[in-house]
């Protein structure tokens, strides 16, 4: 199971790469950039780093470090959903990228709260 939640982070970071890399790429033809693109990729960055310690590491805090990630990345995604679903504009792509970030992050909870539970036994 360790390595499925580990690909599982490295999944949603390189999805996350991808979407930071396009939006600042699309703003080289006239759309305004923005401060959202970096938060994004330093999500990324962040999470990636998460599931790099995940497999390394079994210490308490590295279980943070995803949650941190992932965090950084619904703080993004999931308002900009429920503004296109707002406007009427359902975009598949978007809500798929939402349900992976909040599965990744309700596992990087759960995770780091089992950690805590064992640890108290």
């Amino acid at each position: 199971m360790k390595h499925l939640i580990g690909l599982l982070y490295v999944v949603t970071s390189l999805v996350g790469f991808y979407w930071s890399i396009y939006l600042t790429s699309f703003g080289l033809y006239g759309a305004p950039f923005s401060p959202w693109y970096v938060v994004i990729f330093i999500g990324a960055l962040i999470l990636l780093l998460g599931a790099i310690l995940w497999w390394a590491s079994s210490s308490e805090w590295t279980r943070w470090v995803p949650i941190i990630g992932n965090v950084l990345l619904a703080s993004y995604f999931v308002p900009a959903c429920i503004v296109l679903v707002r406007r009427g504009r359902i975009d598949l792509i978007r809500e798929l990228i939402v349900a992976l970030v909040l599965l990744s992050l309700a596992v990087a909870i759960k995770e780091r709260r089992m950690t805590i539970y064992t640890k108290q036994s």
